[in-house]
């Protein structure tokens, strides 16, 4: 193997690929990057044995041929090196590669090719076109209410799929129990259905993968245990999480017709303020406390050393509004916050049920991503404070 390659572009190339390369050494080989040359471009590799990357990346090939490096090492090499291009040439003699600038010059080690793992037949069932742009929103919407528990292994991921009565409809969900994020997309074939859960690692990578992809369709393909996406120059495949996740349809209330419209931006910005105070508070007190009447609503929190803080939004004064029943209830402000993110500077629509019931936050002009909060009992707080 021999190339002579734009060392930023190659650089980059190598840096799309890091987050997937493991970093502990359960097995060296999975430290290193499989770089292999033929037809005019180096294709470059990286697993964890759950996910499976290539980039193909045009470079001036001399001589076809693969190695195996260290992915971060050579990462690192390419960064410092300040020459426009850089020569990476594998020493058959020694088992070597070295990468070559014009007064630097560098050889490393390598790993034997046949030990890297394949993930070559993912035998697809499932193939649809994709947009980046949606699919990125849609894993956007759903990613970051995942839960962390391995004891919960069928929430370790994102459930999508395709229903039967819906075949140009995808959607997507994601809970932790404590809050619950769902999403669709509408794509423009018709698809058989399916149902599969996108671990959590993957989740990410398939996330990077569609915001690097800027206004380019996608291929997603669903085979029996694994899940691919490719681009034009790219292909990621991951494995899939074994197990059913739960009917979440059933989770979400029908029936709260208490409605607080108002700017996401707006209140993000008013939670965040007075959820300051709860920073360095014991777990249970991390919560702030919504009074909503008919004129106003009072964001209020309790944090360690009696500290205290609120923020009243007077809809005659804003763009909010209120239509419903006086009520206070309380929530976790990282949870509503996470939301809030995920929604932009929209106006949003919050639906409560009463104290006790979860509300349900959507778009005020869009219902296609729904999530659902989860309450805190706002008395506990207080009389753990007046203890």
């Amino acid at each position: 193997m021999k190339i002579v390659a734009d060392t930023k572009k190659f650089a980059t190339g190598i840096g799309s690929l890091l987050s997937i390369v493991e970093k502990a050494n359960i097995k060296p080989v999975l430290s290193g990057l499989l770089i292999q040359v033929c037809d005019g471009c180096a294709k470059l590799c990286a697993t964890d044995m759950d996910i499976f990357m290539s980039k193909s990346i045009d470079v001036k090939v001399r001589r076809d041929g693969s190695a195996i490096i260290s992915a971060r090492m050579l990462h690192d090499i390419l960064r410092k090196i300040q020459d426009e291009e850089v020569i990476i040439e594998s020493l058959h003699e020694t088992e070597q590669v070295r990468v070559q600038g014009r007064n630097c010059q560098f050889t490393l080690s390598t790993f034997p090719v046949n030990q890297f793992p394949s993930f070559d037949n993912i035998n697809e069932k499932i193939e649809f076109e994709i947009s980046s742009y949606e699919l990125s929103k849609l894993l956007e919407s759903t990613s970051f209410s995942i839960s962390s528990e391995e004891t919960r292994y069928s929430l370790n991921g994102v459930c999508i799929k395709i229903e039967e009565g819906n075949k140009n409809i995808l959607r997507a969900a994601s809970t932790d129990c404590h809050r619950l994020s769902t999403s669709i997309l509408r794509i423009k074939k018709a698809c058989d259905p399916f149902e599969i859960i996108l671990p959590k690692k993957s989740t990410e990578e398939f996330l990077r993968f569609a915001k690097a992809s800027v206004s380019e369709n996608l291929k997603f393909c669903v085979g029996e245990r694994l899940v691919s996406l490719e681009s034009s120059n790219t292909w990621i495949v991951s494995k899939l999480v074994d197990s059913k996740f739960p009917d979440y349809e059933g989770l979400i209330p029908d029936n709260n017709s208490n409605t607080l419209t108002i700017g996401s931006e707006y209140l993000s910005d008013a939670i965040s303020r007075v959820s300051t105070v709860t920073s360095n508070a014991l777990d249970k007190l991390r919560t702030v406390k919504f009074d909503i009447t008919a004129r106003q609503v009072e964001i209020s929190a309790y944090g360690h050393s009696y500290t205290f803080a609120k923020e009243v939004i007077s809809f005659s004064d804003t763009q909010a509004s209120y239509q419903g029943e006086d009520l206070i209830i309380g929530f976790s402000p990282k949870y509503l916050l996470d939301v809030l993110r995920v929604l932009g500077k929209s106006s949003v629509d919050l639906l409560f049920g009463s104290s006790v019931a979860p509300v349900v936050i959507t778009d005020s002009a869009c219902k296609d991503s729904v999530f659902v909060v989860m309450p805190v009992k706002v008395k506990s707080v207080d009389m753990s404070l007046n203890s």
